[in-house]
């Protein structure tokens, strides 16, 4: 299925540099969406999950496609990220979200750190995920920038805009074994799609 970004995120992602700087002001409030994935097939080790959807943090329109992000302090969710410019199509991210309310089948995180090229993606990112409770970590996870990614934008839409620049970055992040951290051991693959923007830069 292949999603829509929401105007505002287009119109502040064809053009970096100045527009994309504005369009991540300081006084803007961090948001993030993700949708976290946790199978069994690891190398490594057991899985108690076949390819289940374990966090959501955000929302899907299922007419539209579009990727509704969630602010930081939008009732339980915490969101803080920097995404900064380090030259040559580099950047420094670190990203947190978190929805912090309690019950069945609520609650969890996502925090990520590690360095991306705008045209590569990145290696060796630093994941935790965190699902009722459990959280799975791994050291040395990818980001992609795939067109089949749901962040895919219209073909109608040119030029596409970049997933990667000064105070934003979405993708899709692969962990081949996300490993349990406490508890009882396991090993799964854990994949995820991600948005910060907003981010301090």
């Amino acid at each position: 299925m292949t999603l829509r970004m929401r105007p505002t995120l287009v119109a502040c992602s064809i053009v970096s540099g100045i527009v994309a700087s504005a369009c991540s002001s300081k006084n803007a409030t961090p948001q993030a969406f993700v949708e976290a994935q946790l199978a069994s097939g690891a190398a490594n080790g057991q899985c108690n999950f076949g390819n289940e959807v374990v966090l959501t943090i955000g929302d899907v329109d299922a007419k539209t496609n579009d990727v509704k992000r969630v602010s930081d302090g939008s009732g339980p969710t915490t969101v803080s990220c920097t995404v900064k410019s380090t030259g040559n199509g580099n950047f420094s991210i670190s990203g947190e979200v978190a929805d912090n309310a309690t019950g069945l089948g609520r609650g969890g995180s996502l925090v990520i750190s590690g360095t991306v090229n705008d045209s590569n993606g990145g290696q060796n990112i630093s994941v935790r995920l965190t699902e009722q409770g459990t959280t799975y970590a791994e050291e040395d996870c990818s980001i992609m920038f795939p067109s089949s990614s749901i962040f895919a934008i219209s073909m109608a839409l040119t030029p596409a805009p970049p997933n990667v620049a000064t105070g934003r970055i979405f993708g899709e992040l692969s962990c081949p074994n996300a490993s349990t951290i406490g508890g009882s051991p396991a090993v799964c693959i854990a994949t995820m799609d991600f948005v910060f923007e907003n981010c301090s830069q």
